[in-house]
């Protein structure tokens, strides 16, 4: 099987070799979020609302390796992140410390954001700014 490359100034180009090689890494359009929403794919979301937004999150399992990215830009109130399970841990933290939940809520405060990726079977947080709440479920459940 050849190796593609893909670059900004001749696009799809086809060699000997094996992959995909990127130019430069995949981005995300940012779309913004002014409703209470389920979403569907990985990517990079602005919340935007005076009013609180909740955030539907698909099955873990329907996006092994997903990267969703979160940033309050209106910090009228806190933006609460759901999952699609009921009564699963839908969130973890890498530090078993800070908690898990079916619900994960981001502080009232513009540039309050978290990366969570999912693992196949939960979205584990990677990256943090701002205070994150985990609610749902007992903290012994996990």
């Amino acid at each position: 099987m050849p190796k593609v490359l893909v670059t900004d100034k001749e696009g799809l180009i086809q060699k000997g070799g094996e992959g995909v090689e990127l130019e430069h890494g995949p981005f995300y359009t940012p779309r913004t979020l002014t409703a209470d929403t389920a979403i569907t794919h990985p990517g990079h979301y602005r919340l935007s609302g005076a009013a609180a937004i909740t955030v539907t999150m698909p099955d873990p399992a329907a996006v092994p390796g997903g990267v969703f990215t979160f940033l309050t830009v209106a910090h009228s109130t806190a933006h609460d992140l759901t999952g699609s399970r009921s009564g699963k841990t839908e969130f973890a933290s890498q530090n078993p410390m800070d908690g898990h939940g079916g619900a994960l809520a981001l502080s009232a405060s513009t540039g309050a954001s978290v990366s969570l990726m999912s693992n196949g079977d939960k979205y584990m947080t990677m990256f943090q700014s701002g205070t994150l709440t985990f609610s749902g479920l007992a903290q012994a459940t996990n």
